[in-house]
């Protein structure tokens, strides 16, 4: 049997494989996540995200994914500050977990 032949055989069926699951994976995402770049209302896609009283500072609620944030202020990119309808409160998101 010659042993090369069957190295690439399995290469291969590794390569379809890796490929398939891959297309599987990334199929069910409907969206891209993207930035807020402007003041607006944008639609939170992470699963859930904290709100925070400062950026990286203590957690006052956690937001759900579908509910919507009204970006008033960007603090150098990483961090949004706005309101939450849906928690009714201001706060500091992560930015880049939106629709």
């Amino acid at each position: 049997m010659n042993t090369a032949r069957t190295r690439s055989k399995k290469f291969a069926s590794l390569l379809a494989v890796t490929a398939l699951g891959g297309a599987v994976l990334t199929s069910g995402a409907a969206y891209a996540l993207r930035s807020a770049n402007t003041n607006g209302t944008y639609q939170i896609c992470a699963e859930t995200i904290y709100l925070r009283n400062e950026p990286n500072g203590p957690a006052i609620d956690t937001l759900k994914g579908g509910t919507h944030f009204e970006v008033t202020s960007n603090a150098g990119g990483n961090w949004v500050h706005g309101y939450s309808y849906w928690a009714q409160k201001s706060g500091w998101l992560q930015n880049g977990w939106f629709c």
